[in-house]
């Protein structure tokens, strides 16, 4: 058992024994209180770290070579079995501390240099059976006078080339609660590793010069939210790319509609009302769209009041309730309702005749799309914002009191 299992054991049995000594008349004056000892905290945590060395261009184990784990004056050199290495009792934070630079070196290879975090996170810690974690990562090298080569990224949308889109390649350092990646392979670093970004051209094409990425890095690749068409689009996937491996000298990356409420991608980016909390004293909804549309039937736009004293709409014809526009843009669309008696509004003394909340709603709003060969309508009120949800079609007029 280990020894700090062992010194809260005999305090948990200390403490039980006083506590049993206690008075019967239930006096617990001098009663210990016991420890809890349903999860043990680990001060002296430690990792165990192993894999193998490989040759990163043809995959073949290295053997003899030189690998040393060091933080600060802690010089580590690995137990090694052929190309197997092994590092025993690093030591391991639940505070996200534990930093160490791992070298490799072997005849006729570049040097590797990393960066590791041994960290756990402390729900893990409490939940260990003993105070050592064991982790995989293996080491590839490549043989010098390999140059890091260009990294070539297209993105396309259906097939067509995506021009002045911003592509962005973001390093991928060490996690803080693991020591490798999905594939076990430890990542090197070359300093401070910043991300890069280029803009696409007419053909959807971005290179990356080698010089300013790092040799057996890996890399995220994202594609920021572009305008194409029309549209609106974003990475369909998340794309990554380790440098100088097999392959990764070109990369494909395809773009998706950021939001797919209908077949044209046509939804609502901004609503005045999207704080229904915020009083909108005339009672105007505005609506802008991320496509240009057109009304189609403005005399169907209508308009109700709800929680209404004095406050009343007109209604000699179909479609008076509310005066429904497009901007020159098309790309804004404002919902007035006409008043035909103006609501009052609560001054503190004319509780009895103001209108206490009230609540103006909008339905019938049709749009189509112009400068597009889809002749569909659409009803305002069932389009999707950009975060997917649904707007609301009601605006309050005033506050409720």
């Amino acid at each position: 058992m280990h020894s700090l299992l062992k010194l809260t054991a005999m305090i948990g049995c200390g403490a039980t024994l006083i506590a049993c000594g206690a008075s019967d008349d239930g006096d617990t004056t001098n009663r210990i209180e016991l420890p809890d000892t349903s999860k043990v905290e680990y001060h002296s945590i430690t990792t165990n770290l192993q894999g193998t060395l490989f040759d990163a261009v043809t995959g073949n184990e290295i053997t003899g070579a030189s690998i040393v784990l060091t933080q600060g004056n802690d010089y580590r050199a690995a137990s090694q079995s052929g190309a197997d290495f092994y590092f025993s009792d690093i030591p391991t934070s639940v505070d996200g501390n534990s930093q160490f630079r791992l070298a490799a070196s072997a005849e006729g290879y570049q040097k590797f240099v990393s960066v590791q975090n041994f960290n756990i996170h402390s729900e893990t810690a409490t939940e260990l059976q003993d105070s050592e974690v064991n982790k995989v990562g293996n080491i590839y090298l490549f043989p010098i006078g390999m140059a890091t080569p260009d990294l070539n990224i297209t993105v396309s949308y259906n097939g067509e080339a995506i021009e002045n889109a911003a592509v962005q390649l973001n390093p991928v350092i060490q996690e803080t609660d693991t020591v490798s990646d999905a594939s076990y392979r430890l990542l090197p670093t070359k300093g401070f590793l910043g991300s890069v970004t280029a803009m696409t051209d007419a053909d959807g094409k971005v290179q990356f010069n080698g010089e300013t990425l790092v040799l057996g890095g890996r890399y995220n690749i994202q594609v920021l939210t572009t305008e194409h068409e029309g549209y609106d689009l974003i990475q369909s996937s998340n794309n990554s790319v380790i440098v100088g491996t097999s392959g990764s000298a070109y990369q494909a990356v395809t773009m998706s509609h950021l939001v797919n409420n209908t077949d044209n991608s046509l939804y609502i980016m901004e609503a005045s009302n999207a704080d229904f909390h915020d009083v909108k004293t005339t009672g105007v909804l505005t609506v802008t769209l991320n496509r240009a549309v057109q009304i189609v039937g403005e005399n169907r736009a209508f308009a109700t009041l709800t929680n209404a004293n004095q406050a009343k709409l007109m209604s000699d014809a179909q479609g008076s309730q509310v005066t429904a526009s497009v901007s020159a843009d098309g790309h804004t669309i404002t919902l007035t309702p006409n008043f035909e008696t103006m609501p009052t509004h609560f001054n503190g003394t004319n509780n009895a005749d103001a209108d206490n909340g009230l609540e103006a709603s909008f339905s019938g709003v049709y749009v189509r799309m112009t400068n597009d060969s889809d002749d569909e309508l659409y009803d305002l009120f069932e389009l999707m914002s950009a975060t997917g949800a649904a707007i609301s079609n009601e605006v309050l007029v005033t506050p409720a009191f």
